[in-house]
């Protein structure tokens, strides 16, 4: 798995998200790192770029495909919004 962003997230500071050249974006507790916590699937390029929001709930992607996605966080991951 091949990385190219990373951002801890600002209200649970145990709690990251990377963006992938597979695609898709993923939430890992430190905690637990055997798997991720949720998968964010709905770009069709490499995920360039991830920000939090302010509030830890909602997180934005920018990919090589030319798109921003904006995500919802959830136990179980999610598609865009």
């Amino acid at each position: 798995m091949k990385s190219n962003s990373l951002e801890w997230n600002p209200m649970e500071p145990y709690v990251f998200l990377v963006g992938n050249e597979d695609h898709n974006s993923y939430t890992f507790d430190m905690r637990k790192l055997n798997r991720p916590t949720g998968i964010y699937k709905g770009h069709v390029g490499a995920v360039m770029s991830v920000s939090w929001s302010r509030t830890g709930t909602e997180f934005v992607t920018g990919s090589y495909d030319k798109t921003v996605r904006i995500f919802s966080v959830r136990k179980e991951g999610g598609t865009a919004a």
